[in-house]
């Protein structure tokens, strides 16, 4: 299986520590928490090399921890009043697919550039959605658990390998 390779270039910064964001991870998702939102919601583990205190532009990814994960999120937070962080967050989700390529700009000009994976659609969820708050029907790490792991708020969260087909 070919790796999910990422790399992250800006066409006018210099290499190194992202800028304009708060966070910046890439997760390696195996299943969802139907009862919490944002980064807490999906099960598995937030890659050791592509992480907040890790990330910078300027370099390749090679994401061989994602064997046993059936997808990666790449999720980045902006800066500024959260009312407005919806311009600026980056969300990315991605399935291994050899030979597909994927590229995404940030809010601030960064280019993400992904090998051997496609992009994921993340629909929306209506207000109120099964009674939830809009928080977290507006959390795009929220839509994509259900949409890819389904909503079954009493069975919490069944791994991707056992869920229904």
């Amino acid at each position: 299986m070919s790796e999910i390779t990422l790399e992250i270039t800006h066409p006018t910064l210099a290499p190194g520590p992202l800028q304009g964001f708060n966070f910046f991870w890439a997760f390696c998702v195996k299943g969802f928490r139907p009862e919490v939102h944002c980064q807490p919601c999906f099960r598995g583990s937030v890659s050791p090399q592509l992480n907040s205190k890790t990330v910078q532009s300027g370099r390749l990814y090679v994401m061989d921890e994602r064997r046993t994960f059936p997808f990666l999120y790449v999720c980045g937070v902006g800066v500024g009043p959260k009312n407005l962080l919806y311009q600026k967050n980056f969300h990315l989700a991605l399935r291994p697919e050899p030979g597909a390529r994927e590229v995404r700009e940030t809010y601030n000009g960064y280019t993400i550039t992904v090998e051997n994976a496609v992009a994921l659609p993340i629909p929306e969820l209506p207000e109120g959605w099964n009674g939830l708050n809009r928080e977290t029907t507006r959390c795009k790490n929220f839509r994509f658990g259900v949409e890819y792991f389904g909503w079954n708020p009493t069975a919490r969260s069944l791994p991707y390998s056992q869920q229904p087909t």
